[in-house]
């Protein structure tokens, strides 16, 4: 399974539904799947104890970072593990996994375990449905790129710049798509 086969733009729901459900959740990607979406995105992070969960910000609602607290910890507050999610959702739908690793945010990780990790769940799941990977890091792309070949890496637009340059950079780490958005000045 490619991504994006077929006629015209593939729809893809950003953390699933998150107008109808809480974002990053079975409900929303169940919910953007109910309402076309071929494809949905979700947002990949490590925990405390190194398992792989599915949410946007790098801290909860209360302030504390994800990284801070384990799986078990996260998930009385409704965050995900990424394994769970990816095995429940709906047949056919593709998955854009994005790997959250920001120099800054406190669960940056340079040795870019996240991204291996996040490749292992998916070589795991080969073939049950479409898959690519992204982020903002080009360095995390690049490893996404190397040790997941057959899964397509993204390389999330950095606002500002010139899409150009975007896209050389993108070349560079091997990604095949450019994830720009709608306002990238120079598209």
């Amino acid at each position: 399974m490619q991504p994006f086969e077929g006629e015209g733009p593939a729809v893809v729901g950003h953390r699933g539904a998150p107008r109808v459900a809480p974002e990053n959740t079975p409900a929303a990607f169940a919910a953007a799947a109910e309402a076309g979406a071929a494809w949905v995105e979700l947002d990949a992070r490590r925990a405390a104890d190194g398992t792989v969960v599915v949410h946007h910000d790098p801290v909860t609602a209360d302030g504390l970072a994800i990284v801070s607290r384990s799986a078990a910890e996260l998930a009385q507050l409704g965050v995900w593990e990424l394994g769970a999610i990816l095995d429940g959702l709906p047949p056919g739908l593709g998955v854009d996994v994005e790997c959250k690793n920001f120099p800054g945010h406190p669960d940056y990780d340079e040795d870019d375990a996240l991204a291996h990790q996040v490749a292992a769940l998916l070589a795991a799941r080969a073939g049950v449905r479409p898959f690519m990977t992204s982020s903002f890091n080009p360095v995390t792309v690049a490893v996404l790129a190397q040790v997941l070949p057959a899964v397509p890496a993204g390389q999330l637009y950095v606002e500002g710049l010139a899409t150009e340059a975007a896209i050389g950079i993108a070349a560079q780490q091997g990604a095949r798509v450019l994830c720009a958005p709608a306002s990238a000045r120079d598209l």
